[in-house]
């Protein structure tokens, strides 16, 4: 099994009565040995995504967000929004510049929500697991070295015009070989030892502080302080017989819950499934959905419009207007992006998943201080 996930970017691993999934063989395997050693889903995906954070570094890191959404053995489901928070000083631009310290103006926390998921997994489920622990097989990777994967060579050579003009970022990051991360294994070993919100109003805070004023980010330790993980119930929407959960704003899960929507609609039992008609159906669904993002806001400054956006009506409506063998105009240019997934069952049937990513490739390009954190944009 080790041998086959090292042939593949995206793994997957069934151990007993659990199975974890994600995008690299060495965070599914130490998800896999916090599965088998009796411990909670929750556990299994920090683990994973703290290995991410380390070898998977064009996509995702410390720098980022995750939002969660976790469910125990009787369907009791709860979700976390780790999603940082705009510098409280920035100024009012017209367009925020792709890379840059320009670029670097919410906070990330990420890191923050190690503590809240862990607090759930024992307070609800009895999970004993400790961070530091949960750490290790990220450490180790960043200290010792990791081979570069296939998809960072990929983001590598794609940007390779692009990068060459960002400030110690060839220093940082390797297109191919073996890669080491020191700054960042010293970094993850702090949080190890003096806890998560070090990160945000401890010794490291005042580390990143420093190297995000040095780099010009209008970012500043308060705004570290003030970044919080948000529990909140997932929004629902029936489908067939089926109950959909998602996340709720300031997240796209309406969106993702507004295709099922529509589909739920459309006569798809009646398309084959390796139909043009069924694809055509699948990609206007997509579109219709996508239209309404617009409308949804931060939940501390703008109206909730969850229950309007999935009105049956509504939804039934977008269905009837999508054409059979017509395409509807897309006003946006292709864009090139990705993120990143987890998830994981434990052997009593608890399920957690989430997204942990950075917002696209290689994100500011800007390495913060000593600390080996490459921010976000």
């Amino acid at each position: 099994m080790t041998s086959s996930l090292k042939q593949t970017q995206y793994s997957g691993a069934v151990f007993g009565k659990g199975m974890v999934t994600s995008h690299h063989w060495r965070a599914t395997e130490s998800a896999a040995a916090v599965l088998r050693s009796g411990a909670t889903a929750i556990a299994e995906l920090i683990a994973a995504g703290a290995v991410l954070s380390v070898v998977y570094p064009h996509f995702c890191g410390l720098s980022g967000d995750a939002v969660w959404m976790v469910s125990d053995e009787v369907g009791k489901t709860r979700c976390f929004l780790s999603i940082g928070q705009a510098a409280g000083n920035a100024n009012q631009r017209h367009q925020i510049p792709l890379r840059g310290a320009g670029s670097m103006l919410t906070t990330a926390c990420l890191v923050d929500r190690w503590d809240k998921v862990l607090s759930h997994s024992a307070l609800e489920w009895g999970g004993s697991q400790q961070l530091g622990s949960l750490l290790e097989d990220a450490i180790s990777p960043a200290h010792n070295g990791f081979a570069v994967s296939k998809s960072q060579t990929f983001w590598f050579d794609f940007r390779a015009s692009e990068c060459q003009s960002w400030a110690g970022f060839q220093k940082s990051f390797k297109r191919e070989g073996l890669q080491h991360q020191p700054a960042l294994a010293r970094t993850l070993e702090t949080i190890a030892v003096k806890g998560a919100r070090d990160f945000y109003e401890g010794g490291l805070a005042q580390r990143i502080g420093k190297g995000l004023a040095d780099a010009g980010s209008p970012l500043k330790e308060v705004d570290l302080k003030k970044t919080q993980t948000v529990a909140a119930d997932p929004i629902q929407l029936t489908y067939r017989d089926t109950i959909l959960l998602a996340p709720p704003r300031p997240t796209q899960g309406v969106t993702t819950l507004g295709i099922m929507g529509v589909l739920n609609h459309l006569s798809m039992a009646e398309k084959p499934i390796d139909s043009a008609d069924f694809y055509h159906a699948l990609v206007e669904a997509v579109k219709q959905a996508f239209f309404d993002r617009k409308q949804i806001a931060d939940p501390a400054f703008g109206k909730d419009a969850s229950a309007e956006l999935l009105n049956p009506s509504r939804l039934s409506s977008k269905a009837t207007s999508i054409g059979v063998g017509r395409a509807l105009l897309w006003p946006h240019l292709y864009q090139q992006g990705d993120t990143v997934f987890l998830g994981a069952v434990d052997s009593r049937g608890r399920c957690a998943l989430f997204l942990q990513s950075l917002y696209f490739d290689w994100v500011s390009g800007i390495v913060v201080g000593h600390t080996g954190i490459l921010w976000q944009n």
